[in-house]
Parts: structure tokens; sequence; C-alpha cells
């Protein structure tokens, strides 16, 4: 029997491209404290899907941590008008 290679883990860019990719490495960023990253992978999860609240949720974590109150309140905003949206 031939040994198998391991399955190829997702790379970044790829995973980027897709909206749910997008959100998990912007996720992961923020909490490993890469805020840059983060705000990179989340914008474009934001940009991917701009009704989807969780990429603002996200965002507005993202920039309430970094003690940015007025950004984290504008993608609060923009999180809740897409919750409104999607009921």
């Amino acid at each position: 029997m031939l040994p198998t290679a391991p399955a190829a883990r997702p790379q970044p860019a790829a995973a980027a491209a897709a909206p749910a990719g997008a959100l998990e490495l912007g996720r992961s960023a923020r909490r490993q404290g890469d805020y840059a990253a983060a705000a990179t992978y989340l914008l474009r999860a934001a940009a991917l899907q701009p009704d989807a609240a969780e990429a603002h949720r996200e965002l507005g974590l993202l920039f309430m941590h970094q003690h940015a109150l007025p950004l984290a309140a504008v993608f609060f905003a923009r999180m809740q008008a897409a919750e409104a949206l999607a009921h």
C-alpha cells in the first residue's frame, strides 16, 4: 500500500475568498490579538455579505477591544440592521 499525503490545509487567501472563510480567519486573528489581520479579513467578510450580522458583530468587537468606540458603534448598528432585515 502506498502512503498517502496528508490533506492540504486551506490557504488563508483561498479561505478569505468565501464569506465564511474570511469571517473565521478574522475571528481567529482577533482572538490572537492580530488586529490588523482581523480587520482585513472581517472587512472582507462584511463586503462579501453585507447583510450578514456576524461579520459586523465581529468588527464591532474588534474595534471595541481597540477602544475605538465610535467605530465599534457603527458596526454594532450595522449588525442590528442586518438582524432586523433577517426577521
